[in-house]
């Protein structure tokens, strides 16, 4: 069968009274056509200019062009919903982001954890329509925590964390958390030293997490232990 004379790329079902197709992409541009569809029988059957192709959507600019897992991307373009009424998906580089705005013009994500290297941007709308980028976006070496001094400890507790590319591409942290819990001061920050204090928490063992102001997040899986609080029994006067 065919739309618009393209032929149908896949047909996903069928029956007497619907059938469900895949259009393909219209190497002329937009217009409209007739529905035609192919029966095993050899029947044909032909419906008036019933299906039009819009313009193809386009990416105009991605920003920032480098980032990693957590990075807030900015894809801007023209008929980005390839006119659907909403996004259904948005993929870089294969790896599913999260989508935080989307307009026709305007779409805001943050990035999934994908393969370092160039990265394909696929955006399916709600009707199944895509619009695709290559060579705008590409996914760099992660940040990581090489050391934790020290790695254990209590409310108060003095801390520095060491590592690579900690701001993940951002240029400070807006978050850091020992085992879940948001420190309550950070006191000094790099790309490879941030220094803070420990916030107020029950015992137990969990990630170390940085959050940068680009959204990147680099984190240390059960790097840190909240120790069982000192605790002050008795005071004794000597006089």
């Amino acid at each position: 069968g065919s739309l618009a004379g393209i032929q149908i790329k896949q047909i996903l079902y069928e029956s007497n009274t619907l059938v469900r197709v895949v259009a393909d992409e219209n190497p002329y541009g937009n217009g409209s056509g007739a529905v035609l569809l192919n029966a095993d029988s050899g029947a044909t059957v032909t419906g008036a200019p019933l299906f039009t192709y819009l313009e193809q959507g386009i990416v105009t600019s991605v920003s920032p062009p480098l980032g990693q897992l957590g990075t807030l991307v900015t894809i801007e373009g023209e008929r980005l919903l390839g006119g659907g009424a909403n996004l259904s998906s948005v993929t870089i580089g294969g790896s599913n982001a999260t989508v935080l705005q989307a307009n026709d013009t305007y779409i805001l994500v943050s990035a999934g954890n994908g393969r370092v290297g160039n990265s394909t941007i696929v955006i399916t709308s709600n009707t199944g329509s895509q619009v695709v980028n290559d060579g705008k976006f590409a996914f760099v070496n992660a940040g990581n925590v090489s050391l934790l001094s020290p790695s254990r400890g209590q409310l108060g507790t003095f801390v520095s964390i060491h590592g690579k590319k900690l701001l993940g591409g951002g240029n400070a942290p807006t978050t850091v958390t020992l085992n879940g819990i948001p420190v309550s001061n950070i006191t000094y920050f790099s790309d490879s030293l941030i220094r803070v204090s420990a916030g107020s928490s029950s015992p137990g063992v969990g990630d170390v997490t940085i959050v940068s102001n680009s959204g990147s997040i680099v984190r240390l899986t059960n790097g840190w232990i909240y120790d069982v609080p000192s605790n002050i029994t008795d005071v004794c006067v000597i006089a």
